[in-house]
């Protein structure tokens, strides 16, 4: 079983105040505990780190300059949402949407920390971004959805983990050129991209009524990015069968450096709800140590060129010993979600694992944010 003193240590790190987040309920329906049937009011009348937990639903909505948390519940789609203007100290977190019948995801001009997971859209867009964690995402762009790469990034720091990104193959519409095929990645103006267990690959050529689409690169840089990858596939699109194109590079304008060693992760479910059973993974090589560390928030990230890169504050950090990776390759434990002291109807937890193989292997894995919330909700 899963020591209930990581969670609750992380309990008792977080706020008990007055000044605690607001849960604030969106449900088109208007269910039961509705406070908003659409997002753009709930975002409008949220305070700075408010949670807005998102019910069944199709959503459409902008955040400008405030901090906030964001989860889906159910079957929550989100389509055409941007956040922009995040100050050095501001964060953003979402988890569990999806872009219903087509969308992107864009963030600008943010400087402080993002943190989005388990979403699924047609692609992201970065603009001026200083630190954007994306985890268990899948972007790619079907018949019918929007153009562009899966990731289109510009002087931006991002960090990719367990996710699938596939560019835009092209298509027409009556004969008439809508999307050509695109990279699965673009980066420029000295972009850094952190590639974590993940897939890409670029846009497959294909015939139209009158046009051959070309495959495209799964990366295309404009050579002043950076690029690190661990345990990751990089990949051109496929060439069409029978077309004229010539195969295109897995990779232009960059030279990713490469990292040893299999990604490891921690997987969490979100939300979660006081005394709910739960079962936390933990992914690595059989015989891995594996430590926890959890954190009462996250932020900007820490470095480390042996480990990996760490994305919540140090001095709030608690690390518990978990136990060793059997060889399934996946360790599995299980906890009840404590009842915590208080009014507080939100908590979010970070959660990190740091695995240490018994050669001499060292890996922060991939990290996963957690919503623990009143049963009442």
């Amino acid at each position: 079983m899963l020591p209930r003193i990581v969670f609750t240590l992380v309990a008792l790190a977080l706020p008990l105040t007055a000044q605690a987040p607001a849960v604030i309920v969106v449900d088109q329906a208007n269910g039961p505990g509705t406070d908003f049937t659409s997002l753009q009011p709930a975002i409008d009348a949220a305070s700075e780190g408010d949670f807005l937990l998102l019910r069944d639903g199709r959503y459409f909505g902008t955040v400008d300059g405030k901090s906030l948390l964001m989860q889906g519940l159910g079957n929550v789609r989100l389509s055409f949402f941007q956040a922009r203007n995040l100050g050095p100290t501001q964060t953003f977190a979402l988890r569990g949407v999806w872009s219903g019948l087509g969308g992107r995801l864009a963030f600008s001009n943010c400087e402080g920390a993002v943190f989005v997971e388990e979403a699924l859209f047609d692609g992201l867009d970065l603009d001026g971004c200083d630190d954007v964690v994306a985890r268990s995402m899948n972007l790619y762009s079907s018949f019918g959805g929007e153009c562009g790469a899966a990731l289109a990034s510009s002087a931006s720091t991002q960090y990719v983990y367990d996710s699938f990104l596939w560019g835009k193959t092209g298509q027409e519409d009556l004969g008439v050129p809508w999307c050509p095929s695109d990279p699965g990645i673009t980066l420029s103006s000295a972009s850094l991209l952190y590639l974590h267990g993940s897939s890409v690959r670029g846009g497959g050529g294909a015939f139209g009524l009158v046009t051959e689409f070309c495959p495209e690169p799964g990366l295309e840089g404009d050579g002043t990015v950076t690029v690190q990858v661990t345990d990751s596939t990089i990949d051109a699109g496929y060439q069409t069968l029978g077309g004229t194109c010539s195969p295109a590079p897995a990779i232009v304008g960059a030279a990713p450096g490469s990292r040893s060693g299999t990604a490891r992760r921690v997987v969490c479910p979100s939300p979660l709800f006081e005394g709910q059973a739960a079962t936390v993974e933990y992914h690595g090589d059989p015989g891995d140590t594996v430590f926890l560390a959890s954190a009462p928030t996250f932020g900007s990230p820490t470095f480390y060129p042996v480990l990996g890169v760490y994305h919540a504050p140090l001095p709030d950090t608690t690390v518990q010993a978990i136990g060793t990776i059997p060889a399934s390759g996946m360790l599995v434990q299980s906890f009840v979600v404590p009842d915590y002291p208080g009014t507080q109807k939100v908590r979010s937890i970070y959660l990190q694992g740091f695995f240490v193989s018994p050669v001499t292997e060292r890996q922060l894995g991939a990290p996963t944010l957690v919503h623990v919330l009143d049963p009442n909700y």
